[in-house]
């Protein structure tokens, strides 16, 4: 009876282990904003608030849940500021200096989710298990000790540090994170145009799909309020010229 309440708590432990890595994963999405998703050197796509779940005014969208060497970048649509010509360019090499963390959080995933149960488990062996343990403990505090090291470098504050340190050793699984939320910090804050920017990101297919479900965002918007702001009547008649009514 009681091998039966370990196995079982096994797993509810497990199933909570996931519901916080997914929870820390998930990003809430206004209507006017779009996730690009993608790699450093590799290809990038657009998720929306059409590809999440809604809840009140905002929308849950997960990206790559099982590959946490991608990075996630939240542009919000219209804006007057356009991106650089090299955008890309100077995005990715920021990126590729964060091969430490992608690395680091690319193996924890597997370490946490395969590693422990097996050595538990299925093994049955607590030396095992303890060694798994460690062995993810060490690589977490190798990637706090790598993050306080570089905070100058990617001119990061004290306190964004402290708490991904703090958060990545107290709950193993925000540690998986920590390469994604490293990478948003990255991104430059003065370019907020999602529009221009997939233009440099995604390909011309791509770019059709997002300009489409943008315009039929946009239309809903100024048909349900009855009115429409410079800024949306500026970006409706973009659209329609760009890709049709």
């Amino acid at each position: 009876m009681f091998d039966h309440l370990a196995i079982h708590a096994d797993i509810l432990v497990l199933i909570l282990g996931a519901i916080l890595y997914l929870t820390d994963l998930a990003r809430l999405l206004h209507t006017n904003e779009v996730l690009f998703v993608g790699r450093a050197g590799g290809s990038w796509f657009a998720m929306t608030p059409a590809n999440g779940l809604r809840f009140s005014r905002k929308h849950a969208v997960l990206a790559r849940p099982y590959d946490p060497g991608t990075v996630t970048i939240r542009l919000m649509w219209p804006s007057d500021r356009t991106p650089p010509e090299n955008y890309r360019k100077d995005l990715e090499s920021r990126l590729q200096q964060l091969f430490v963390p992608r690395h680091f959080c690319t193996l924890l995933l597997p370490e946490i989710f395969l590693g422990i149960p097996i050595a538990y488990s299925v093994l049955g062996n607590s030396v095992i298990t303890l060694a798994v343990l460690a062995v993810i403990y060490l690589q977490i505090l190798s990637l706090v000790v790598w993050l306080f090291a570089s905070r100058k470098k990617f001119q990061l504050p004290l306190k964004t540090c402290l708490l991904l340190a703090f958060e990545s050793l107290v709950c193993i699984p925000y540690a998986i994170n920590m390469h994604r939320k490293l990478a948003e910090k990255l991104v430059p804050a003065d370019v907020t145009d999602a529009l221009s920017v997939s233009e440099q990101l995604l390909d011309e297919e791509q770019q059709f799909e997002l300009k489409r479900n943008v315009q039929s965002v946009v239309t809903t918007q100024i048909e349900r309020n009855a009115t429409s702001t410079p800024a949306l009547s500026v970006l409706r008649s973009r659209l329609d010229k760009e890709i049709g009514k």
